[in-house]
């Protein structure tokens, strides 16, 4: 185990300073439109609206490609989005495609 995380530190302190300023912004955000103090939550009456705008802040999407993605896939340049959204469904329900472009 102690190889690993020497071997993959730089790869751990990406993860963890992604992760962590995703929170702080998720934080932020959320006080913004929440805190009823706010200038923002003020303007915006509708409880209903500000969750969907909180909403929207926190759904995101990552398009992930290159040498770490092709070991995973074992598909020589693919690119793989990971979104939060329902991606739109086949007739069999298959939301996942892979295609070659």
């Amino acid at each position: 185990m102690l190889k690993a995380i020497r071997h993959h530190w730089p790869e751990y302190l990406m993860e963890s300073a992604g992760l962590s300023v995703f929170m702080i912004s998720a934080g932020l955000f959320t006080t913004l439109l929440e805190y009823p103090a706010s200038p923002v939550h003020q303007s915006i009456p509708s409880e209903f609206v500000r969750r969907m705008l909180l909403g929207f802040r926190i759904v995101g999407e990552s398009l992930n490609y290159g040498s770490e993605q092709d070991e995973l896939t074992h598909l020589f340049g693919s690119r793989l989005l990971i979104t939060s959204l329902r991606a739109p469904c086949d007739p069999e329900g298959h939301a996942l495609r892979l295609r070659s472009e």
